[in-house]
């Protein structure tokens, strides 16, 4: 991970703000020093549009250089400081966004909220097997060959051409306690080329994470929507501060939103005919406004709740 941070410009002993739910606190108590990481812990749960200012503050006086956040959290932030360009965001020098999907409309938004900051995201998970840091020439994944070997494999367990979209079966190299052997990741990816022409690294690339299994909607006709595919860059969202999308059974999903202030009742046929048109006639769509969404107890967000029993392939 240091390695690949360093090609950003991070260095070892830079002080860092992190939004990764490690610390829940209060709205008076919204924050903790780490002080052996050179960490200021501060609480996703507590981040409102009325509190910010507290957090610009904290964030300026512990001098903090780079923002390690679920993107989740970094694109909350990035709507309330949007929201009141009055208000000047603290210099920060690198976003590392990791743990969670990064989809390309958060990566806007957050760019946006913070022109002058370097976005760099990675995938990987706690078991082990593959790391997959962003090229710092690009938005490209490089597949760390010491790390693992991952395979990207089709539903009948063949390997995807370039270009194709696949479940990430990986190999570890790093864990020495328990390797985990062609493991599957239930994580799906698109392929690149095997080299990379930007840095001229001959790391196999990954153009992009497409998402976890859990992150399909299943249509009546069985169709697989990946929640890369529906994304959220029209205007008819604009008034929508968070959504989250709910399935329980095939064909049928129910859109859950929180509105911004000013938000105008009419604007939900135009949500609707938004949505519609990316799920498809074979999905029965519900809205439903609300005033908080479910987050799991790390602080990590999801945008799909699913609560199908999903099978990707025949492999035992």
């Amino acid at each position: 991970m240091h390695s690949a941070w360093e090609r950003t410009g991070w260095r070892l002993g830079d002080r860092s703000a992190v939004l990764r739910g490690a610390w829940v606190g209060t709205q008076e108590n919204f924050w903790s020093e780490d002080p052996h990481l050179g960490h200021l812990l501060l609480s996703t749960y507590e981040l409102t549009a009325d509190t910010w200012p507290a957090y610009r503050d904290r964030i300026e006086a512990f001098g903090a250089k780079h923002l390690q956040a679920y993107p989740s959290a970094a694109s909350l932030l990035a709507d309330i400081v949007l929201a009141d360009p009055g208000h000047e965001s603290p210099t920060l020098r690198t976003i590392f966004l990791g743990s969670e999907n990064l989809y390309g409309f958060q990566r806007e938004r957050i760019a946006q909220a913070f022109p002058g900051s370097r976005l760099f995201s990675w995938y990987g998970h706690a078991e082990q097997a593959v790391f997959a840091p962003e090229c710092e020439l690009s938005t490209r994944f490089h597949l760390h060959p010491l790390y693992g070997f991952t395979e990207i494999l089709d539903a009948g367990g063949r390997e995807v051409e370039e270009g194709g979209s696949g479940e990430i079966v990986a190999t570890s190299f790093w864990n020495h306690a328990t390797p985990f052997i062609r493991y599957r990741t239930m994580d799906f990816a698109t392929t690149g080329p095997m080299s990379c022409t930007a840095c001229g690294r001959p790391h196999r690339l990954l153009d992009h994470i497409d998402g976890r299994l859990q992150e399909m909607i299943i249509t009546a006709t069985g169709r697989w929507i990946s929640m890369t595919a529906i994304n959220m860059h029209s205007n008819v969202f604009d008034d929508i501060r968070q959504f989250q999308f709910h399935q329980r059974e095939p064909g049928k999903v129910t859109f859950r939103f929180i509105p911004k202030a000013g938000y105008a009742p009419h604007a939900e046929q135009g949500i609707r005919e938004a949505l519609e048109a990316k799920l498809g006639r074979d999905m029965e769509l519900t809205i439903s406004r609300v005033d908080t969404l479910s987050r799991a107890k790390n602080g990590k967000f999801r945008f799909l709740e699913q609560e199908l029993p999903l099978r990707y392939g025949d492999r035992a």
